[in-house]
């Protein structure tokens, strides 16, 4: 997999934590499907070194982190999500160059 590929595939991941985060029945779904992601996005860093350098990255991986460790408004959540998905066009472009 390419790390163009790898952004590409965490946009939706990502994108999936609103529909989660708006059905309260579904927090606990949550909580996990954000664990799962956060190693997922650690573990990239064997297959993508450059992502250890990219400040960008480590920003997403902190607000996963936040959103695991404290109790969010629904607001803040989706200004989060797609502060997170800009972040991930941007970290395309700049290591992916597409």
């Amino acid at each position: 997999m390419t790390l163009t590929l790898f952004i590409q595939s965490l946009t939706g991941k990502i994108y999936k934590i609103l529909p989660l985060r708006e059905n309260l029945e579904q927090m606990e779904d949550l909580q996990l499907y954000l664990a799962s992601l956060v190693i997922e996005l650690e573990g990239a860093y064997t297959t993508f070194p450059a992502l250890k350098e990219t400040r960008n990255y480590i920003t997403i991986i902190n607000t996963l982190n936040y959103f695991l460790s404290h109790d969010v408004d629904k607001k803040v959540y989706k200004r989060e999500v797609f502060k997170m998905l800009d972040i991930l066009r941007k970290i395309q472009l700049e290591l992916g160059g597409e």
